[in-house]
């Protein structure tokens, strides 16, 4: 059982550190979304909430942008999951924050379906496996304010192991849709990946010309997504083996987000493996100082703030050595205080007020990169953030005081196991559905329902089985008043030839998204409200004389050849014809 306890354990230091990616992977998610509000959020833009539920809404996945359909509304939702992607961060109100930041991302998941990929189905299944994990018991605002004594690092709970189980369900089903010669035979999916220029960087495209690393490299990351996840179960040496196995996929994952623009595909799947950190990591010399200082640190007996703001400092600088005392415990000390106005540090005889504390408690951080940082601030003065904390020292001793801070649980009672269980079964279900193409087996009701409701639905098969050999750019031909020829999708001149950067010339992965879909998807409801959305927003920017009659909206088609053979001449296929008129 001990040995089953340690195989499905995860370091609460490392759920911490993923709460902290989490909250800032979701903060810049929904920053990413913000200037796209207008044309995929709203209903000025190509699809009116009407149009989505009548044709498009899947059963029970809803979404908070169909109460109101104004731009403004939308903005006011992204700006709350930006607020409380930032209290996700430091911990602060982290299961309150948690929830509405999933609410507001599965919003604008829900509102635009066509423009979700594989990173935004990741990401919604981290969000919802936090739920039922403690990810506030360490380096949390939470963890300070609400005083709850530390509980030991390792955490071993049912949460836990859905945690892990979804990690083996990402991998192990995107293994097996991947079962192709193409990743265990010829070894050129690597190949035929980085010829996708829509997708690949100027460093991926400089592996094209290494043929032998690519082949290596293809079957190192099919091999990977195979055997990886199996290292996590072997019952001996387990640090050794799960160090391993975070690496190798932190080695795998930091070479797709150099070579391949997907979206927040390749965060989404490091913030997975940071939470199976080992502890050794922690108790690593990375996180020891030899300096060994003991010191102690007097806040103002008078301010309540102060003793909070002190704690803070100490759980989140790694001041693991620190003493934190009233000032009043120490007749010199309280003198100092109240002459100075400051709090004091005192170490090896040594005292220190104001902007220099900072400087000093950087200097005997546990960590590393603290101390770094502190060298780099040594020649700053750091009085002025020592005098704004003091001068703001009333709001922000308001709101610790008013917003307060959460009880961490790390108990599971019999409900919450239940729940953990039901959804590890079904969400197992679903993607054994997905991989059986529905032949054998089938989620049928109220399952579906529960899965789209909660938007649990996932399917790991990018690139899958093979990459796609079709790449391209989008060309949108339009005929304007007074007989003018005009690219009204990229706003310039004709040109079909190629671009030195494809992949820059989508504005984002959503758009990259939402063109690639709607080249093969056979729905036409689609391209006709692009069709109309295009035509608004080109007649609403510009002069009658420049009027929007009709277009053409091209894909320029190079479809990648054989390994060692040249690229065949681009075809210009008809993806949609729209009059305005």
């Amino acid at each position: 059982m001990e040995k089953f306890k340690s195989l499905f354990s995860l370091d609460l230091r490392s759920l911490a550190f993923a709460r902290f990616l989490i909250g800032l992977l979701c903060f810049v998610d929904i920053a990413n979304r913000i200037p796209q509000i207008n044309t995929f959020y709203s209903d000025n833009g190509i699809l009116s909430r009407s149009v989505l539920m009548n044709n498009f809404e899947l059963p029970w996945m809803m979404s908070i942008l169909n109460i109101n359909g104004s731009a403004f509304f939308a903005l006011i939702v992204a700006l709350i999951g930006l607020i409380t992607s930032l209290f996700l961060i430091v911990g602060w109100r982290t299961k309150i924050s948690l929830f509405v930041t999933w609410v507001v991302i599965m919003s604008f998941h829900a509102r635009f379906p066509l423009v979700n990929h594989g990173g935004d189905n990741l990401l919604r299944m981290i969000l919802f496996w936090s739920f039922f994990l403690p990810i506030n018991s360490y380096y949390s605002v939470d963890s300070v304010l609400s005083d709850t004594p530390k509980i030991r690092p390792a955490y071993f709970g049912l949460a836990s192991i859905a945690w892990i189980m979804q990690v083996l369900f990402v991998y192990l089903f995107t293994f097996l849709y991947k079962w192709d010669p193409g990743w265990y035979k010829n070894f050129d999916s690597l190949y035929y990946a980085m010829n996708l220029d829509m997708f690949t960087t100027s460093l991926g495209k400089k592996l094209l010309f290494f043929p032998s690393l690519m082949k290596f490299l293809s079957f190192f990351a099919f091999a990977l997504e195979g055997v990886g996840p199996i290292l996590l179960l072997i019952p001996w040496k387990i640090s050794f083996w799960r160090s391993l196995t975070v690496f190798l996929f932190f080695a795998l994952h930091i070479g797709i987000w150099m070579t391949l623009e997907l979206g927040n595909f390749a965060p989404a799947c490091m913030i997975l493996w940071v939470a199976l950190i080992p502890s050794i990591f922690w108790e690593s010399k990375f996180f020891k100082n030899n300096l060994q200082i003991k010191s102690t640190l007097y806040y103002d007996p008078d301010c309540g703030f102060c003793r909070k703001f002190c704690f803070l400092i100490k759980e989140f600088l790694f001041l693991s050595d620190l003493t934190i005392l009233s000032g009043d415990s120490d007749i010199n000390i309280l003198k100092h205080i109240q002459e100075k106005k400051s709090w004091v540090l005192v170490n090896d005889q040594n005292v220190f007020i104001r902007g220099r504390v900072f400087y000093e408690l950087l200097q005997q951080s546990d960590f590393f990169l603290l101390r770094g940082i502190g060298q780099l601030t040594k020649k700053i003065p750091l009085d002025y953030l020592y005098n704004f904390t003091s001068q703001k020292r009333k709001i922000l001793g308001i709101m610790i005081n008013e917003v307060g801070a959460e009880k961490v649980y790390a108990e599971e009672g019999i409900l919450k196991k239940s729940f953990i269980t039901f959804f590890i079964l079904i969400i197992f279900a679903w993607n054994v559905e997905g991989i059986t193409n529905s032949k054998y087996f089938t989620v049928g009701t109220p399952w579906r329902e529960i899965v789209f409701g909660l938007q649990l639905n996932q399917q790991w098969n990018m690139f899958a089985p093979t990459p796609m050999k079709d790449d391209g750019w989008f060309v949108a031909e339009a005929n304007l008043e007074g007989g003018i020829k005009w690219d009204i999708l990229n706003n310039k001149p004709i040109n079909f030839n190629k671009q030195e950067n494809v992949q820059e010339t989508f504005p984002s992965s959503q758009w990259r998204k939402f063109l690639v879909n709607l080249r093969i998807d056979h729905n036409d409801t689609y391209k006709l409200w692009f069709g109309r959305y295009l035509c608004r927003r080109w007649n609403e920017t510009h002069s009658k004389s420049l009027d929007l009659l009709k277009y053409t909206l091209y894909f320029v088609r190079e479809t990648t050849s054989f390994p060692g053979t040249s690229l065949p001449v681009p075809v210009n296929e008809v993806v949609w014809n729209h009059s305005c008129r």
